[in-house]
C-alpha cells in the first residue's frame, strides 16, 4: 500500500501545477518504483491516461504552478483482474482522482488536502 500512496502523491503534485505546471508535465510519464502494473501518462491540453494493473483509463487534469491538482472524471475499460489485482486498481485511481496537491522532485508525489502522501512515483521516461 506505500507505493499507492507514492504514486496517489505525485499524481496530486503534477494536478496542482496549472497552466505552467501542465505544460511541464505534458509529454512525461510516472509510474511506481519496482512495479510495472501501474503508470500515469500526462499528455497535451490536460489529458491525462495510463494503465491501473489490468485497465486502462483516460480523462482530464489540471496542476498549477501553486501545486494544486486535479485528476478526473477518467473513464476505465472494464476487464476483469486476477486475484487481489481488481482492489490495487481501484486503490490506484481513488488515490489518483482524491489527489488535491502535487510536488515534484526527483519523484512526483501527490498529495491530499492535509499533505499526506497518496501517490509517489518516479519517472519513466527521463529526458
Amino acid at each position: 500500500m506505500h507505493w499507492m500512496k507514492q504514486a496517489i502523491a505525485v499524481m496530486a503534485v503534477l494536478a496542482s501545477a496549472g497552466g505552467a505546471m501542465s505544460a511541464e508535465l505534458a509529454g512525461s510519464e510516472w509510474g511506481i518504483a519496482g512495479e510495472d502494473g501501474a503508470f500515469v501518462q500526462f499528455g497535451g491540453e490536460g489529458r491525462i491516461s495510463g494503465k491501473a494493473y489490468c485497465n486502462r483509463f483516460t480523462g482530464s487534469y489540471e496542476a498549477d504552478a501553486s501545486g494544486s491538482f486535479r485528476a478526473g472524471p477518467l473513464a476505465s475499460t472494464k476487464m476483469a483482474c486476477p486475484g487481489d489485482l481488481m482492489e490495487k486498481e481501484s486503490d490506484f485511481l481513488r488515490r489518483l482522482q482524491s489527489a488535491t496537491r502535487f510536488d515534484r522532485d526527483l519523484q512526483l508525489q501527490l498529495l491530499d488536502d492535509d499533505g499526506a502522501v497518496l501517490l509517489s512515483l518516479i519517472r519513466r521516461d527521463p529526458d
